[in-house]
């Protein structure tokens, strides 16, 4: 299974089914979270007066660019990337600073909890006595 796994991307060990429930919920929710900020991104530079089909373009390719950074640049981390990209006083410290005041960890951390919360409702309507509770590989998206 875990090369099956590694052959359509990286593959992360779950130790648990919880772990792989949480991780699951990582890519599904996770894909629909980066979804909805590139949506956003979109909103922001039509607001400004941009056209919306080269909106849509410019947040779709700043996403693709800004994951592609992130698997070229491997070794460092998403901080240290951002932190790279960020002039102190400049537009993009500005607008983190309005994330950062909306509190944009807090949300999407209540994001995932939320998440975690519905799967665990599901999990007890569907848990059967004597289910297997078996490690499991997943496939990082």
């Amino acid at each position: 299974l875990v090369t099956f796994a590694d052959a359509l991307g990286q593959s992360v060990w779950a130790a648990s089914e919880g772990e792989y429930d949480d991780l699951m919920l990582g890519t599904s929710a996770g894909s629909a979270y980066f979804y909805k900020l590139i949506e956003s991104m979109q909103k922001g530079l039509i607001a400004l007066g941009i056209d919306p089909a080269k909106a849509e373009k410019v947040a779709r390719q700043t996403a693709i660019s800004a994951i592609a950074l992130a698997e070229a640049e491997s070794d460092k981390s998403v901080v240290a990337l951002r932190t790279e990209i960020t002039t102190p006083g400049g537009v993009t410290d500005a607008g983190l600073g309005v994330l950062d005041s909306h509190n944009f960890d807090e949300i999407v951390k209540a994001s995932f909890h939320a998440g975690h919360e519905r799967s665990l409702e599901f999990t007890n309507m569907t848990k059967k006595p004597g289910a297997s509770t078996a490690t499991s590989t997943f496939k990082a998206s």
